[in-house]
């Protein structure tokens, strides 16, 4: 009986990473092909500050693709770890929220100064969902985890850290890139790019 769990696990598992991988190509093929994407006024303090307005070019679809990938990531890391159902839906429900405010970051104008702050709120609103989701998957996630076979509980562990050491460099790159312009839109393209593969 315990095999037929198991290979029900599997295919689970197969079918949550076919859905990352589908969502995620109609996400970059829509990039590519110039959809996704917006312009957001920035702030711009050299010549002719006042006379001249700059955007960046923000790429929304990420985060519509985010908003539907991350939560199948975390289900699966949750359904490995054998996570409870109320601590799986506050971490997709964290998950959810820490997409939606960076997003409402990247969209908010920051010509100004009161303009900056609040992006640079929305930004630490959502690096809350993003610890309130690892704090559960940390802590909640390893514990549950023991109760696993060795093999299983194993899997989680190298799988649960590799994401999270993955995880962390997002918002570095987006300090850099949508926070505060660091960093050109190419090489923002490309950093979010190899993050997500």
């Amino acid at each position: 009986m315990d095999l037929g769990c198991k290979e029900s696990r599997d295919h689970a598992d197969i079918r949550l990473s076919a859905a990352v991988l589908t969502i995620a190509m109609v996400s970059y093929l829509a990039m590519a092909t110039g959809m996704g994407i917006s312009y957001v006024p920035i702030k711009y303090s050299g010549p002719h500050a006042g006379e001249l307005h700059y955007f960046r070019e923000v790429y929304w679809a990420r985060y519509v693709d985010w908003l539907f990938t991350t939560p199948l990531l975390l289900l699966s890391l949750a359904l490995l770890a054998g996570l409870s159902p109320a601590d799986t839906l506050i971490t997709i429900g964290a998950d959810v929220f820490m997409i939606v405010t960076g997003l409402l970051s990247t969209i908010h104008s920051s010509h100004s100064n009161a303009g900056e702050r609040v992006k640079w709120l929305f930004y630490a609103v959502s690096c809350v969902g993003f610890v309130v989701i690892w704090w559960i998957l940390l802590s909640g996630g390893l514990k549950a985890a023991k109760l696993r076979p060795s093999k299983t509980r194993g899997l989680f562990h190298l799988l649960g850290v590799m994401t999270f050491h993955l995880w962390l460099a997002y918002p570095i790159v987006f300090a850099l890139s949508e926070g505060a312009n660091k960093i050109s839109v190419n090489a923002e393209i490309i950093a979010y790019g190899v993050l997500d593969v």
